[in-house]
């Protein structure tokens, strides 16, 4: 698969949900709302905790193993490196910022 359509098949939808679902997150962490059911916010930090890295570490994988290629030839794995660097600092945040406000929201 080219680079191009992996973007515009799963990254570029697959940022713009994760976006959202970080805004939600932290919404929700910030609130402390009763409503809100204790397995959520587990689940929520499990997925803020694990899932990033590990698609990174895939995404790496299939670039570096040539399943993802840009133009019929290997995808620029130090220009994805430059990416993935940006895109950790913003999972860091989110994930910091769920961190900090876990116990608040937990703390009913």
């Amino acid at each position: 698969m080219e680079y191009d359509d992996f973007s515009a098949l799963i990254v570029q939808p697959g940022s713009g949900a994760l976006i959202l679902f970080a805004i939600y997150t932290i919404h929700i962490f910030s609130r402390g709302d009763e409503q809100v059911p204790t397995g959520f916010m587990k689940g929520a930090l499990l997925f803020w905790v694990l899932f990033p890295p590990l698609w990174f570490y895939l995404e790496y994988w299939l670039m570096a193993n040539g399943y993802i290629v840009e133009a019929g030839d290997r995808v620029d794995l130090e220009r994805f490196k430059n990416y993935s660097d940006y895109a950790a600092n913003v999972w860091a945040a989110v994930l910091a910022c769920v961190l900090f406000l876990y116990p608040k929201a937990s703390n009913r």
